[in-house]
């Protein structure tokens, strides 16, 4: 017996990708800033990259907020407004990183109410060449400038591109509503189950029964569960289950989950069952 599974409906997007595409740049816009001044103040973070990383994620994450106001389901359309956001913050941050050495007035003016630089990207090449010709801080006595400088940025745009493209690359298929306008709310059952090892066997009996398949599980272990969550809509006649087996740390900072199945679809009749049995915990809606 195949699963039935959540299908997204398909989605016009000619009215929703414009806004959605202009608030992603006007994200990379804001973020890039900070990023280009921290850059230029602080070349030492610059060289571990750990900063570089938080911006991407940023930009990611951003991304993420902004197809879920929009109610943007089509994950294609998502890495695209991902990767485009990158780009945007790559170009943006160097043009704060060029108007902290050659603006004649303030950064922030220069930036935010001038626009220097902006609309300007031959002049802006043109500085970022100079730059990299006679090179602007060094470390240990060890200038940086010319071919180092530049392996040095082409690692830094791939950290920024890669970023946001395998957050959204990695980010599930979340059930919407069309007939709503809605996305579902995820319940993550507040009990953590056996891991389940014969997959097969787990999945022809939660067919048959969802209830009764969940209720014969027994208790998990502090670091090895599965973790079992509801996909509500009220209103709707068809609610999603999703199981995912979890390895946790000992030390409880990090964690593994791995599908056992994602999006079954149930009646409201079950999913309401095993949210009053379990008690289902509302998650963050941007976690998902």
């Amino acid at each position: 017996m195949n699963p039935k599974l959540y299908s997204a409906s398909q989605q016009s997007l000619s009215i929703l990708l414009i806004p959605a595409l202009i608030c992603c740049i006007l994200l990379s816009y804001l973020v890039s800033f900070f990023y280009g001044m921290f850059i230029a103040l602080s070349p030492l973070m610059y060289i571990n990259f750990l900063i570089t990383t938080a911006f991407g994620l940023s930009l990611g994450y951003g991304v993420r907020i902004i197809s879920k106001l929009f109610k943007i389901q089509d994950k294609k359309v998502i890495i695209s407004l991902s990767v485009v956001a990158a780009i945007f913050g790559i170009y943006f941050s160097w043009v704060a990183f060029a108007l902290y050495f050659v603006a004649d007035i303030g950064v922030i003016e220069a930036y935010f109410t001038q626009f220097l630089l902006v609309f300007q990207p031959l002049l802006l090449l043109d500085i970022m060449v100079e730059m990299n010709a006679q090179g602007l801080w060094q470390i240990f006595g060890i200038p940086f400038y010319g071919p180092i400088l530049t392996i040095i940025w082409v690692i830094e745009a791939g950290i920024i591109i890669w970023m946001p493209f395998q957050l959204a690359f990695k980010q599930k298929h979340a059930p919407f509503s069309s007939t709503q306008n809605k996305w579902y709310k995820k319940h993550v059952l507040e009990k953590d189950f056996a891991s389940i090892f014969r997959k097969n066997l787990f999945l022809e009996a939660l067919q048959i029964n969802c209830i009764t398949a969940i209720s014969e599980l027994e208790n998990g272990k502090a670091t090895r569960f599965a973790r079992i969550s509801i996909f509500y809509l009220k209103g709707e006649k068809h609610q999603y289950l999703s199981v995912e087996n979890v390895i946790r740390a000992s030390n409880g900072k990090s964690e593994n989950a791995t599908d056992v199945i994602h999006l079954l679809q149930i009646n409201s009749m079950e999913a309401t069952t095993l949210l009053e049995t379990y008690r289902g915990k509302e998650a963050f809606i941007f976690d998902y």
